[in-house]
């Protein structure tokens, strides 16, 4: 087996350190954070690809990205009536003590991840932030309450491309303050 160098700067260990989301065209400082999370926040992209064959080559000679999609998925602890509405993806937004779920609906956010435990490349700490400027709620979730043991729900939805065909989906590392 050759020896990798490893860059150990390049390592990240944490969580989310925050979750936010607001409506679309939103800023950082008007959205609501949503709570707790205990368990992985994962992102997934899955690119699909067509491979261009030729006559010419034995093989492929192009791989061309065909379609892309990308997932989210948050464990959320704080089960709130408002968390409830995101996951459900109802459009009436809850009461002071209840949420009508009797209306589903088609409504899109802009979502914040904050991640903590990411250092640079010259080893400095930097808070990573993936901003997803529109996010749909899939729209389902399980809910289970056990005797013994913590309840969470999760979160999990798309990543969309803006409506002018952007990718809509930025990750920036910013220096903590």
């Amino acid at each position: 087996m050759p020896n990798a160098t490893v860059d150990c700067k390049n390592i990240v260990v944490g969580a989310a350190a925050q979750v936010l989301i607001g409506q679309v065209g939103s800023t950082k400082s008007t959205a609501r954070d949503l709570g707790a999370t205990n368990g992985d926040v994962v992102l997934s992209i899955a690119m699909t690809k067509m491979d261009v064959v030729i006559d010419q080559a034995l093989g492929a000679i192009r791989s061309v990205p065909t379609s892309v999609e990308r997932t989210v998925s948050i464990p959320l602890s704080e089960i709130t009536l408002e968390n409830l509405g995101l996951i459900l993806d109802t459009i009436n937004p809850p009461t002071s003590n209840s949420l009508d779920v009797s209306q589903d609906g088609e409504r899109y956010y802009k979502l914040w991840i904050i991640i903590d435990g990411v250092l640079d490349s010259t080893g400095v700490a930097v808070n990573r932030e993936i901003v997803i400027n529109r996010f749909a709620s899939s729209g389902s979730g399980d809910l289970s309450n056990t005797k013994g043991t913590q309840a969470t729900i999760t979160l999990t939805g798309k990543a969309l491309y803006d409506c002018d065909g952007t990718s809509g989906l930025t990750i920036t590392d910013t220096p903590k303050s």
